[in-house]
């Protein structure tokens, strides 16, 4: 399914990017990772491009803008894509979308169930999963301490004859 969806976001890239298997194609996450080094780094020197203040200014003209007009004006933000070109995209765009639903739906689904059952406390069987003995020979030593047992119940129970023996047999003599 991820694969599904990954593919799907990438034809709906901005047209003219590479896509995985091109040459020129790096990671997205690499990209966004190296551009915040260089805002950092920008930061601790106090280094500012020309890019930065007119990208800065422009966004608090639109503000001003719409404060005083009650409305922002919608920017295109692809004013070089046709129209067409967003009605071809957009059964790729809506597929994408039902798929991402229906995952999340599945994934809150899966969430409930598990905090209905963490909140429910450990079942009959995982109570006997946590004890059951995890060493190899484990059934081997649990035979062995039967047997162990055995033979000292057998001992125990000739001992307390022997004893019982030797009382009749004092009492005999006493007699």
């Amino acid at each position: 399914m991820s694969e599904v969806c990954l593919s799907l976001l990438y034809q709906l890239r901005e047209p003219g990017l590479p896509v995985p298997g091109d040459p020129n194609f790096e990671d997205e996450e690499k990209q966004d990772a190296q551009r915040r080094v260089l805002v950092r780094i920008k930061e601790i020197f106090g280094l500012n491009t020309d890019s930065e203040p007119e990208a800065n200014a422009s966004g608090k003209e639109q503000e001003g803008q719409a404060v005083e007009g009650g409305t922002a004006p919608e920017v295109d933000p692809y004013p070089h894509i046709p129209e067409e070109l967003w009605e071809a995209r957009e059964p790729v765009r809506q597929l994408l979308q039902n798929l991402l639903t229906r995952q999340v739906q599945i994934f809150e689904a899966q969430h409930e169930d598990l905090m209905r059952q963490s909140v429910a406390g450990p079942s009959v069987h995982e109570r006997a999963a946590e004890i059951v003995p995890t060493h190899p020979n484990s059934a081997l030593m649990q035979r062995m301490e039967d047997s162990n047992f055995r033979q000292m119940a057998r001992i125990t129970g000739l001992i307390v004859r022997m004893k019982r023996l030797e009382r009749l047999m004092a009492e005999k003599d006493a007699v």
